[in-house]
């Protein structure tokens, strides 16, 4: 059976690298909590320039996370790229073998290329779905007056939209992962399906042959049948790589 790359969490480089890029992140957090509590409450009724000043705090927390997450996106995508380029390798090897189950070539590489498009920017566009002035918790924090209260509220709730956004990546990333995979194995086994179906009726037509041309008949299937069982024993051995 073909197996999965490692994953976030599961990969000690990606394990160093959130350990790193988590205490990183917590100082860029430790930040905007102290800027964003040193302003004024902002609502409607707020300056132009005040609101401005307000998103441009946000903007460069934004793009102070969006330089550490990618670290985490690129350490994903080169566990992901060396498994897939593996796989190349492999089928590459079963070249002839690949065409003659009829096994599309091009819809893997569609594939691939598919989930290696999943790595990246995910986490920058979960945070940046959060951190805007159309969400209603994030409003409320910034209508506190400044102080204590307000910086606290600010770290917790970036805090959290940090911890959420990572989490959903790694869920995308394993469904991703997931579905690739039985993609690739229902190709592949839906070959030997095929070739079972057919070594199945070969089996009956033995049963059935006629005795006035029962040795001819008989090597005839009995061949097929051994072609059949090579079929399929190639074919998995195409699966389990």
């Amino acid at each position: 059976m073909l197996q999965k790359p490692y994953i976030p969490y599961d990969s000690e480089r990606i394990k160093k690298i959130l350990k790193c890029v988590g205490k990183t992140i917590a100082d860029i957090i430790s930040i905007i909590g102290k800027k964003v509590s040193s302003i004024d409450s902002i609502d409607e009724k707020s300056s132009v320039s005040d609101v401005d000043n307000l998103i441009e705090i946000f903007e460069t927390y934004k793009e102070e996370t969006r330089k550490k997450t990618s670290e985490i996106e690129e350490s994903v995508y080169a566990e992901v790229s060396s498994f897939t380029e593996e796989l190349e390798i492999l089928f590459d090897d079963r070249e002839t073998l690949i065409k003659k189950y009829g096994i599309s070539r091009k819809r893997i590489a569609r594939q691939i290329h598919h989930l290696l498009a999943e790595v990246r920017g995910y986490i920058d566009n979960e945070v940046c779905k959060s951190i805007t002035l159309s969400n209603q918790e994030l409003r409320d924090v910034i209508r506190m007056i400044p102080g204590n209260q307000k910086e606290q509220a600010m770290n917790e709730f970036a805090d959290r939209v940090f911890r959420e956004a990572l989490d959903t990546y790694c869920q995308h990333i394993r469904e991703e992962l997931s579905v690739f995979f039985e993609e690739i194995e229902e190709g592949v086994l839906s070959v030997i399906e095929a070739a079972k179906e057919t070594a199945d009726r070969n089996s009956r037509e033995l049963e059935n042959i006629n005795a006035d041309n029962c040795e001819e008949q008989s090597e005839r299937i009995i061949a097929n049948a051994n072609d059949l069982i090579i079929d399929c024993s190639v074919a998995e051995y195409v699966l389990k790589g």
